[in-house]
Order: structure tokens, then C-alpha cells, then sequence
């Protein structure tokens, strides 16, 4: 600031006079830019200064004035705002003046061609021919006149450059660079050689090393279908830079192994580094290499085999929280050979809603005889997805998963809940907490059930994470309300209740009369029906006997039927004689029969009647006897044995009664023939097992059938077995059986 004074109304000020004005120089930047030329000031004066400058070519003399305003700038600068002719010289003298005095620059003398900076050149790049990364060629632009360039470079991490000069054309190739290493360009331009200013460097353009090959690749694979499978590949960048190159890609090709014909390799690219493909069930050559435009890397292969048993799981993995926000992982050796172990895969990923693939996996290879692995520089209270698999000849086994935290804290919020009362008991289902409300790995669930106007604590369900949803509650007061809400937990805590809904358990309808009327109602329509009365008393009588009663002897097994067999051309037995005849028939004389069998209890059978006579072919009318045609297929199967005959001598002491009986009709027709009847209505005797040769009477009036016997009366004793043992001998003549149903 100027120092000045006032006394007796006059103001005195004190400073310095200026200094000769230094280091004059004019610039021009662009050949058709505008000039300015500046200068050293000197001192500070402390007083006001004007400077002037005086262009001269020797034809014109301008003069441009200067304030100094600002006394703390050493050097000052003016824009001359003459268009100089290339063709003259000019000369610059500086001039300062203050109330002190004054002082002159020494003259300085130039041409436009001395002092014109050219503009930086543009757009520079840098090319590698594709064939070796040691060689490449440098190309910039430059839409000025300019005919001298010069190139520097150098390594990224080196402190000196390599220079080269005298460049006239706009492109220079380059050798001898190291492949391995990535480059700084810069260019540089001038007017004319040797005169002239040279412009500044122009922006660097930096290359890129040429990538090297992925490490620790490995593979998982997964049959989609019979004929489809899918196989994701995982490797690591060697240089992590490298990632961060737009360049930089990833070169996945599959060849098929053991093909009779020849398949084109597929070929995919990617910039991430793992890859996942659908394809064909078949063996492969997996190749992976990394590319960029300076090159590319040496491949990497593995090969991809159909039907190889997956190795089993890590077993007894666990994780433990270590200081600096570190992770231990430990596992133990699956229940397999470790000659089949090549290494471990260890990967973790946040942890989402039980979804662990809305985050990257990281993940890391280990040996095969490392059982511990430290994870760093993990998040705080942040749950992680943890897995660790074990390969063999780079495919992963299947994996072993847990969760763990490096920090943890009780979750901020409890769970969101929606409960319902149904079937006598409460459903409750639950939203997980956001995730950066959990604080750490959820460990566990907590359910409250409060009973409304019950001084008691309320009830608590402890559940895990893995329960399925929604978990009942059972043991719950119909009519009551009730209270429910949730929290969770992990190991530093319990979370604050979430949100709680109120429940009114409806009373529990009473089945019992309706069920009672259900059930009375068709036994009371039954019971009016005397038809299905009397079916449904049969069929109570019938079911305790089909479960314990006996059936009769088959008859085809009898000496008689032997006998008739073989006197079956005898002309006393021809049927002829009785169709000629039927009033010739005589009734054979009755053989007594005996059949013992032990006794069996079915108290509730009753005496049924039972008799239908069946017409046959060639209108002859054969008296039948019928079965029960409703009879247990089981009791049909089941085995009649006869007493033994050692008790033959008790029969005075233990009659038994009589398995079969003789029914005679009132008064019987002339030419009816009547047999004998096998009174078991649980065998049934419809089967053909007679001669046909048996003496018949022929009868066509189909209407007198149903006078021509009586009812045929079965007692439920018949079927009972007995409970002792006697001698039985069955002997019987002419007899025909047919089973027909009995009449109701």
C-alpha cells in the first residue's frame, strides 16, 4: 500500500522510484492468436506506476500503456493488439514512470516466426502390430504448419525419458519396448528447425503391458438334463490393474474332446472373470487367455469330463471373528481319499434375504493340506455367505456353507409379521430385517403369544433361521385373543419387537350332532325299507360266519362220483330213459352221510330259506341247488378239515349235528325228482364238477318250478365246526347240484 501523510493540508506520500524493467519477452500462442508482451517490474514502489511499451518496426511506433495495480505481481504483461507481419522485424522497449522518476528496458528485437508457440498436437495413440507387443506405432495430429515434431516416452514407473528428435511426419514407429511393461507418450511441435518456439507437451497417452495369463482357474459343473449341462469357470487376473482396463477382455474357448467329427471351438469373451455356459453333455478343452490392445496372454486350459463324482463336502466348518475386521475360516477334510484333493476354494459374499448373488464372490485357492484361511478386509456387521468346496483336477466337490460376521450387533428392528388364527391354532409367517438393519448374521427367532386379560407372561417359540414358513402355533383357547409379535437375534443381542397383531381364535364348531344325525339318518331310511332291512341283516349274519365258518367237502372228490365216471355207458343210467319215461324214475335209496367238523362259534345266524329252480338248455329242467350268492371269496379258499378218526368210538357221547339234509316238499308232483341238498350257503357248489350222465326228469312248465319244493331252510348250527373230532365218510349216488341264488 502507499505510504502518504497529511500535514498543514498537504499530502506527503513516500515510496521508490521504478526499476528498470527486466526480462522482456512477446508471445504468440497459435499462428493466428494474439500477441502480449510481459516484463520483471522489480521493487515495490509504493507509490503509482505506469509502464508503456513501445513497438516499433521502423515504419510505426505504438505506444500501449500499462497500470500497475496490483503491486504484489513481480511481473506485468500487455496485449499489443496489433497483427504483426511476418516479413518485419520488430523492436520492444518497456518504459516505468512514478512521481520519483522513471526507468527503460533494455530493447529487445524479433520476428513473428521468434516468438509463435504452436498448439499441442492432438489425438495421440498408440498401436501394437498384433504379432509382437515389443513393437508399436505412435500417431498424433496436428492441423498446423508445423514441420518438426519430437517424442518422448517412458516406463510407468520410471523417473527418465527417451527422447527423439527431428521427427518430420506425424506417426513414428517404435521398438524395442519391454512386453510387459506399460508406456508414457508425449509429442511435441516446432514451425521451423532450429528457430521458433516448440510447443508444449501434449497430453500423455499411456499404454497398456500386455496382459498376462489367469491364475488359479477352476470350474463347477452341474448336469441341467440328460442331454445338457452347465459348467461356470473362476480364475483370477494376475495383475489387478488390469481389471480396470476398458480393454481388457477375457478369451473362453470350448473343444470338444473324443468326437468322431471335427466341431468349430465356441468362443466367448467377457470382462469379468468367471464365466457360465449352457451347453451339450460332452467331454472339453476349456482354454482361457486375457487380451487387450497390446496383446495377448499365454492360454490356460482344463478339461471338462461327463460322469465324475463330485467330492463330498468339507466337513466340521465353522467361523470365528478376529480383530481388524478379519474372518477365521476352518474346516476338516471331506470323507474322501486326499490323494483325489488337489485345493480348496474359500469364497464369501454378502449375505442378502438368504440370497447370496446380489454381491460379487470373492473367493480364494488354498492347498490341499490348508485347513484355515483368515478373510480380510470384511465390512462391518455385515453377514457373509461363507462356502468352501474342495477340488479334484480343478472341478469343485460340493460345497460346505455357513455364515459369519468379522462384528456384530443387535439388529436395529424386528421382523415384520402377519399372523392368522386357522384350524385351532395361529399361522405366523415374517419378512427378513433389511440388511443394514440386521447388524451381523441373524442367529435365531423369537415368537411371543400374549393371551389378552391372562396376568401371565407370554408364551415364547425360539426358532432358527432355516424353520419353514409360516410355523404354527398350536395349543392356543378358542374364544380367546391373543397377542403376537417377533424379534430376532443375532450373538452380540436381541433386536426390538417388530410389528404386533391381534388375534380373536374363533370357538371351535361341535361336529357331534350333526355327525349323529349324519349316521341315524340313512340307518332310519334303511330300516323303513323291509328289502334293505332284510339285506342288511344278512349281511351282518353272513360276515361272522364268512370269518370263521367251514365249508363242505367237494363232492367230485366222492367215491360215488368215481363210480359214476366209470358207469357212465350202463344203459340203467342213460338219461334217454328218464326223457322217454319220467314217470319211470324211482328215487335211489338214501345214502346217510356223515361229515363232522370241529365247532365254531357264529351265534348270531338264523334260518334262512333259500331255493330257485334253473332251466337249461334243450328245455330240460334240472333241480339245482343254489348257494348264497353273495359268498366271501376268502371263505371259498378256506381249508375244511374233517375230524380225525380216532374219536369215531364218542359218537353216543358228542352227536354231532348234521351237515347236510333231506327237504321233501308236501306233496310232491308225479315225475318230480328231488336230491339232496348241501345245506352250506357259504360254499359255492355252481361249479360243474358232475357227471353229465346224471338221470334228470324232464319238466317244461317253466311256471310249476316255483311249487315244485319247499323252502329250503339252511340253520346257522350247520356251519358251526364242532368241538370234538369223529371219523366222517362221504358216499353218495346220483346227485346234480346247481347253485342258484335262494329266494329273499
Amino acid at each position: 500500500m502507499p505510504h502518504h501523510w497529511i500535514l498543514c493540508g498537504i499530502y506527503i506520500s513516500v515510496g521508490f522510484p521504478p526499476e528498470q524493467p527486466k526480462n522482456v519477452s512477446c508471445h504468440q500462442y497459435g499462428k493466428n492468436g494474439s500477441t502480449s508482451c510481459s516484463w520483471n517490474k522489480g521493487r515495490h514502489t509504493y507509490l503509482p506506476t505506469e509502464y508503456t511499451l513501445q513497438l516499433t518496426n521502423g515504419t510505426f511506433l505504438e505506444e500501449i500503456n500499462s497500470s500497475s495495480r496490483s503491486q504484489s505481481e513481480e511481473r506485468q504483461s500487455v496485449d499489443l493488439k496489433v497483427k504483426l507481419d511476418p516479413e518485419s522485424t520488430y523492436t520492444v522497449v518497456v518504459i516505468g514512470t512514478n512521481g520519483l522518476g522513471n526507468a527503460s528496458s533494455q530493447p529487445i528485437q524479433f520476428t513473428l516466426i521468434d516468438i509463435v508457440e504452436p498448439y499441442s498436437p492432438v489425438n495421440l495413440s498408440v498401436k501394437f502390430d498384433g504379432f509382437t507387443a515389443a513393437s508399436c506405432t505412435i500417431l498424433w495430429q496436428d492441423e498446423q504448419e508445423t514441420q518438426l515434431f519430437r517424442l518422448r516416452y517412458q516406463p510407468v514407473h520410471s523417473n527418465s525419458w527417451s527422447m527423439l528428435q527431428n521427427i518430420t511426419t506425424r506417426r513414428y514407429d517404435l521398438h524395442g519396448l519391454k512386453p510387459d511393461s506399460e508406456y508414457k507418450f508425449q509429442v511435441s511441435s516446432t514451425f521451423l528447425d532450429h528457430r521458433g518456439l516448440w510447443s508444449d507437451w501434449s497430453v500423455p497417452f499411456q499404454t497398456e503391458a500386455v496382459p498376462s495369463e489367469p491364475t488359479d482357474v477352476w470350474y463347477l459343473q452341474k448336469d441341467a438334463s440328460l442331454q445338457m449341462q452347465n459348467i461356470t469357470l473362476f480364475w483370477k487376473a494376475t495383475d489387478t490393474s488390469q481389471r480396470k482396463q476398458a480393454s481388457h477382455r477375457y478369451r473362453v474357448t470350448f473343444q470338444t474332446l473324443n468326437q468322431m467329427h471335427h466341431k468349430e471351438p465356441e468362443i466367448h469373451s467377457t470382462t469379468y472373470t468367471f464365466f457360465s455356459r449352457l451347453i451339450s453333455r460332452m467331454d472339453y478343452k476349456i482354454t482361457i487367455c486375457s487380451y487387450n490392445s497390446r496383446g495377448v496372454s499365454q492360454p490356460i486350459s482344463v478339461t471338462a469330463q461327463v460322469g465324475m463324482t463330485d467330492l463330498l463336502p468339507p466337513n466340521s466348518l465353522s467361523t470365528a471373528s478376529v480383530e481388524n475386521g478379519s474372518l477365521l475360516v476352518t474346516w476338516e477334510a471331506p470323507l474322501a481319499s486326499s490323494l483325489f484333493i488337489s485345493g480348496y476354494v474359500v469364497g464369501w459374499t454378502e449375505h442378502h434375504d438368504g440370497n447370496s448373488m446380489k454381491t460379487h464372490t470373492s473367493w480364494l485357492k488354498v492347498s490341499a493340506y490348508s485347513f484355515t484361511v483368515r478373510v480380510e478386509n470384511l465390512k462391518p456387521y455385515v453377514c457373509y455367505q461363507i462356502s468352501v468346496f474342495a477340488l479334484h483336477q480343478s472341478r469343485a466337490g460340493q460345497a460346505a456353507s455357513t455364515t459369519g460376521n468379522a462384528s456384530a450387533k443387535a439388529p436395529l428392528a424386528g421382523p415384520h409379521i402377519n399372523a392368522t388364527a386357522e384350524d385351532g391354532r395361529i399361522l405366523v409367517s415374517w419378512m427378513e430385517i433389511p440388511p443394514d438393519q440386521q447388524m451381523g448374521c441373524i442367529t435365531s427367532y423369537t415368537i411371543y403369544v400374549q393371551k389378552q386379560g391372562a396376568d401371565v407372561p407370554p408364551d415364547t417359540y425360539n426358532i432358527t433361521t432355516t424353520i419353514p414358513q409360516p410355523f404354527p402355533i398350536k395349543n392356543i383357547q378358542p374364544g380367546a385373543e391373543y397377542a403376537v409379535w417377533m424379534t430376532a437375534s443375532t450373538v452380540a443381542g436381541e433386536s426390538p419387537s417388530g410389528n404386533e397383531e391381534m388375534l380373536h381364535v374363533k370357538n371351535a364348531p361341535d361336529w357331534g350332532p350333526i355327525l349323529s344325525i349324519c349316521i341315524m339318518a340313512p340307518l332310519v331310511c334303511v330300516c323303513c325299507v323291509p328289502s334293505a332291512r332284510r339285506k342288511l341283516l344278512s349281511l351282518f349274519c353272513d360276515l361272522p360266519c364268512g370269518l370263521y365258518g367251514k365249508g363242505i367237502p367237494d363232492p367230485a372228490n366222492s367215491s360215488w362220483a368215481k363210480e359214476v365216471k366209470s358207469k357212465e355207458d350202463e344203459s340203467d343210467l342213460r338219461p334217454a330213459q328218464f326223457l322217454d319215461n319220467p314217470n319211470a324214475f324211482e328215487e335211489p335209496e338214501t345214502l346217510q352221510v356223515e361229515e363232522v367238523f370241529i365247532k365254531r362259534q357264529c351265534q348270531i345266524l338264523k334260518d334262512r330259506p333259500y331255493s330257485r329252480p334253473t332251466s337249461t338248455k334243450e328245455n330240460h329242467n334240472y333241480l339245482t341247488v343254489t348257494i348264497l350268492q353273495g359268498q366271501d371269496a376268502i371263505v371259498k379258499n378256506l381249508d375244511r378239515s374233517p375230524l380225525s378218526t380216532e374219536t369215531a368210538s364218542n359218537t353216543d357221547m358228542q352227536q354231532p349235528p348234521y351237515l347236510y339234509k333231506k327237504v321233501v316238499p308236501g306233496e310232491p308232483h308225479q315225475g318230480q325228482v328231488f336230491s339232496e341238498y348241501l345245506a352250506n350257503q357259504l360254499e359255492d357248489a355252481a361249479v360243474d364238477y358232475l357227471p353229465n350222465t346224471v338221470p334228470t326228469t324232464v319238466n317244461n312248465d317253466e311256471k310249476s318250478n316255483d311249487s315244485e319244493f319247499s323252502t329250503l331252510f339252511i340253520s346257522p348250527r350247520t356251519f358251526m365246526p364242532q368241538a370234538f373230532s369223529l371219523d366222517g365218510k362221504l358216499t353218495l349216488d346220483a346227485v346234480k347240484l346247481d347253485c342258484i341264488s335262494f329266494r329273499d
